[in-house]
Formats: C-alpha cells, structure tokens, sequence
C-alpha cells in the first residue's frame, strides 16, 4: 500500500535463506486430552448469549476462542492436558478470568463465568459501533461521518480513532500530521489534498463528537452473536513481529478493556497468506524490517520460521501478496528493497521443499504489485500500472497497460476463462485483460449511491478536480479494493461504499451487495468450494459469509480486537471449510472452524465426563463463580 519506487532489476534465481526460528516454541505433546466447558451468566443469573471465552496454555502461543449458546453454555474443542488461562468477555461487562488445569483424571468441574455490567464500556467497542453512535439524522450530519470514514478509518479503525478524546486544536494538530505520513505511519509523504481540503470541518465536527466535554453519542453495544454465528471456533497463533524477532506483541487486542491497539512493539506487518497440503500457514510480510520476508506457521506447534531474502539496503526483501495454485505450488510477489518499495518480482515457492525461484518482469514492462492471484487457467496474475501475467510453463510475463493510467495498484484475480481483473481504490475503474487478444479495457463505477443528496456544490466542485488515493476517498468514492474470482463472475469490495460488487466475467453487468450490517467496511474475500465467499472486516473485528444465491449473510465477531485482518483465504485441502486471516496490526494468524449443532450436542453429552477443573478467580470478583 505504499509508492513503490520501481526499480530496474534483470531476472534473477535466488538460493534460500532461512533465518532462526522465532521464539514461538513448540508445544509439547501431552499425554491427557480433555474437556473444557462451563455457563456464563449475568449478575442476575441470566443465561447469557454470545459471550466470548477464551482459553490459553499457559506458556504457549496458541488461544482458543469459543462463543455461549442460548442457554449460556460453551464448550471447548477437546485440548491437550495442561494448565490454562480462561477468560470472558462481553461489550459492556467486566471480563471474568478463571485459571483452569485440564487432564484426563480430573472429574467434571465446569468453570461458570458470572458477568457483572459496568457504566463506562467505551474503550470495549469495536469500529461499527463507534460508527453508528455518530449522529447521522440530517444531510450535514451524514455528509460529515462520510468524510470522516473516508478520511480517518482506512490505515486503522474507526474505534482507534474514538475511543479518545482531544480538543479541536488536539484534533487538527492530528490531522496535519495525517496529512504527511503514509500507511505505516513514515512521515515525510506530500500533503495529501483531501485530508487538506476537509481539516477544519472534519477538525470542528471531531471536537462536537470527541472533544474533552462529555460525549454526546449514544452509544449502544451491537448485539453478540447468535445461531450459526455463535458455533465458530477462533484460534489465534500469536507470531513475533518481525521488528522484534525475540518476543511476542504487548498489545494483542485480546483484552478488550485495553481498547484499540496502536501497534505496541512493533507488531505491525503479518498480511496476505495460504495454507499449503499440510496444513501450515505461510504469511507474507508488508513492512520493512531486517529479519523476514515472509514465515512458515507448524499449526500444530505455533512454531513461527522466518525466511529471510536479503535486500541491498540491510532490510529483508518485502512482500505483500500471496496465492496457490492447483498443483500446491505458492507465488508470492516479492519486492527487491524492504517492505514494498523497489521494483516487484513473481516469487515461486514450493513448500514441500522449501526451494523457490524469483522471476522479474522485463525493465520495458510494468513489474509485480502488491497483489497476486491464480486463474482458472494456472496462470500468475499480479497487479503493475494495469496488470501483468505470468505463464508458468513458458516462463513468459505478459504487461496489460490500463486505459485508464493508474489503475491496477491494488487489487487483480484472474478469472475461469484465464483473463484478468485489476483495480485501485483511488480511482473508480476496474480494468479487464483480455489475454487472447492482448487488449484492455474496463467498466467505469458510478458515484457512491445516495451521495448526490448529501454533497454540497463545493463538495462537487472538488471532487472533479481532486482524486481519492489508497487510503483517502473523495466523498464520490467507491473505492474498489481486493478481488477474487468465482465461475462466471468476479468480485470486488468498495471500501469507501461499504459495499462489494460481483461482475459477469461475459455480459459485464455489475450487481451491488451492501454491506451485512451498517457501518461495516468490506475489504478482501474469497470464495469457498461450496460457493460461499468469505469477506474480511479489517476495521470491524469482524468476517463475513455471503451466500450469493439467496444474499444472506453471516457475521462471525473475531475474539481480539484491533486486529486489522487485511486479507481472508480459505483451505482447500480439508473436507471442511476452514477459513484463515492474518492479524496486522496485532501479529496473529487466524483460523476459523465452523460447528455443527449436532457436534455441539455431542460434545454437551461429553461433558457430563468432561476432564475440566477450575481454581479460584484471579480478579477475586465476579469473574468466575463456585
């Protein structure tokens, strides 16, 4: 998400280099399994719904997160033996911690959280409802939220933003830093002309909603999960940063009262990533810093291996996108300097062998961006200025120059019919290569719908002369974003439109799929084999199902908050779906796995065996009841 400085480099085949485990030991493998389950109810013995227990080993790398069903029930997959840390936690209750040592002789002791309301539960909210607190009841009042989100809520969430409070000289002095720093917080970027043009409405109407007086929003907890929803099983792998090698993250998002992490040390990085035939995770790494590129996750242990390309510049090559095709073989882009910067290159990698080869476009064509996918036909597709393609037996790239200059900085698939799509969201356009003929052409994106009604002339005016960026929309935008690939259409998210939208890849008719709960921001999806596709909320702490055939959604609440999950895939290699993101901002890889009610049954059966025990509160509250 960063400019990329393009630099002209020849074809190049690189040996590995593999650097030191990170710290993430494994896990041993204990010789008990049990069970661990219990009730969470409110202060007046109410069973409570949707709640989130999590549970950790202590010493390990490994948390995994369940939800309680109607009754105020959860239960555990079955775990290893060992001692554990156990906590829950619902917006607007103080969080019940228990500690709890799980083995095969020990007799059924279920581990009851009872959960006390709290007054103040700001800092415990997620994006969306900070966002539906912002008063939105007449024109002014949309428009200026609207500004706001595409404005403040891109390169991290709204609730990070609002969570505090400054007076409007506090706010604007925050603004004009904005202005000058890119994505990853380096200063030092030319003024950006939207955050200009809007600092002192969006400075006053920040002061009127966040300034140090008492806040006038209402805000009001999103209801917890239910249903399908509440049956997700969440395991987090919590990964060393690449800045700091040595040690886990400080700020993990796993405590909601912390509120909204701001990047703790060094945390920021973990983005695209697949899951090869054996199940571990490979994750790129977007950041610059001198010790990955990108890392292999044994999900069985937690164990984290870095691999280290060396840049000229001291820093590990960078990389940000990552696919895999049909034969199990990863491409990954893959940049000549740290981070994104320096001239892109088409990464392959085996990960049976752990070998791979660097294929780099001719200096007369666009090189690799930020984003790879696999088409139906095993070609590499990766965006440039406009698309390039890479065809695996021949060896040969293939440049598509957008009509439209610029377009294609970001997001690109590959379609059934091995012909390719690429967008960027700061320009309303999407591209399409067709690969037979060698031509380009696109599909210009209407203005945001409903946006006419709340702009004013002034509004209008600069939205013609200025242009929306990576991370700034002028108030018109759609803000096309990542894409994927599905049959006979391809999809896109809008992420200024809190949208996404799924083209025909033969008629070309655009159809528009809003957003599954208000204020929720659509980033990255996939499509499962069973034709659901799965969407990231980065902002929202949230991931979304799809089904495209009757547009119901599902929305699955992730256990962390401030994750700032960026890209979404699924694993093609297990029976089950199973779907994985990648934690920015909060360095995790996560998997979600999906309960039936009929394996939820089974396992409240188990339970009247269940190998659980429970020591004393360690809040010496309401934490955990007798």
């Amino acid at each position: 998400m960063l400019r990329v400085n393009w630099l002209i480099c020849a074809a190049t085949l690189l040996s590995l280099t593999v650097v030191r485990p990170s710290p993430a030991a494994p896990q041993d493998k204990p010789a008990s399994r049990g069970l661990l389950a219990g009730t969470v109810r409110g202060a007046g013995g109410e069973p409570m719904e949707g709640v989130t227990v999590s549970a950790a080993k202590v010493g390990g790398t490994i948390t995994t997160s369940v939800y309680t069903d109607d009754r105020g029930r959860y239960f555990f997959p079955i775990a290893p033996g060992g001692k554990y840390r156990v906590w829950a936690q619902a917006v607007g209750f103080q969080a019940g911690r228990a500690d709890a040592e799980l083995n095969s002789a020990t007799g059924r002791t279920p581990l009851n959280f009872t959960l006390t309301a709290i007054d103040n539960f700001e800092r415990q909210l997620t994006s969306p409802e900070w966002l539906s607190a912002l008063p939105s009841g007449n024109r002014e009042d949309m428009r200026l939220k609207l500004i706001f989100m595409h404005n403040c809520t891109t390169c991290h969430s709204a609730a990070f933003v609002l969570q505090n409070k400054f007076d409007e000289a506090g706010w604007k002095a925050i603004l004009a830093r904005m202005e000058t720093i890119n994505v990853y917080g380096k200063a030092g970027e030319p003024p950006n002309p939207v955050i200009r043009h809007y600092t002192e409405e969006l400075a006053g109407y920040l002061f009127r909603v966040r300034g140090p007086e008492p806040s006038p929003l209402q805000i009001k907890p999103l209801p917890r999960p239910s249903g399908d929803a509440a049956r997700v099983v969440v395991t987090e792998f919590n990964v060393p940063s690449a800045a700091n090698p040595d040690e886990l993250v400080d700020q993990d998002g796993s405590d909601w009262s912390g509120g909204i992490p701001s990047g703790g040390n060094g945390s920021a990085g973990l983005h695209d990533l697949t899951i090869d035939g054996n199940g571990n995770a490979w994750v790129t790494n977007g950041t610059e810093n001198r010790n990955r590129s990108f890392l292999k996750l044994d999900v069985e242990t937690g164990k984290a291996t870095n691999f280290r390309l060396p840049a000229p510049n001291g820093f590990a090559r960078g990389t940000h996108g990552i696919a895999q095709d049909r034969n199990g073989i990863i491409w990954a882009n893959i940049f000549e300097l740290g981070g994104t910067f320096g001239r892109g290159s088409l990464l392959r990698l085996d990960p049976k062998t752990e070998k791979y080869e660097v294929y780099t476009p001719p200096a007369d064509m666009g090189p690799v961006g930020i984003s790879v996918e696999v088409d139906g036909k095993g070609k590499i597709w990766a965006t440039s200025d406009g698309a390039v393609v890479f065809d695996p037996a021949s060896k040969q790239f293939t440049w598509f120059k957008p009509l439209t200059p610029g377009t294609g900085g970001y997001g690109v698939t590959g379609d059934s019919a091995g012909n390719g799509w690429f967008c960027q969201p700061g320009l309303d356009v999407v591209g399409i290569a067709d690969f037979a003929s060698k031509k380009t052409s696109e599909i210009r994106l209407p203005a945001r719908p409903g946006i006419e009604e709340i702009s004013t002339d002034e509004d209008r005016q600069f939205d013609q002369a200025a242009q929306s960026s990576f991370t700034n929309g002028i108030l018109s935008a759609e803000g096309p974003r990542r894409m994927a690939a599905q049959g006979d259409y391809v999809w896109w998210s809008n992420w200024f439109a809190q949208s996404i939208s799924r083209a025909n890849i033969r008629t070309r008719e655009v159809e528009y799929f809003h957003a599954p709960l208000p204020d929720l921001s659509p980033y990255a999806m996939i499509a499962d084999r069973n034709g659901m596709l799965w969407v990231a909320m980065p902002n929202d702490d949230r991931v979304a199902k799809l089904d495209p055939a009757t547009h119901q959604w599902t929305v699955y609440n992730l256990p962390s908050h401030g994750t700032n999950t960026r890209f979404i895939t699924v694993d093609d290699h297990k029976n089950s779906v199973e779907v994985w993101e990648a934690s920015f901002m909060t360095s995790k890889v996560v998997r979600l796995q999906f309960r039936t009610r009929q394996e939820l049954q089974a396992l409240a059966s188990r339970s009247g065996a269940a190998n659980v025990a429970r020591t004393a509160d360690r809040n010496g509250g309401r934490g955990a009841s007798r």
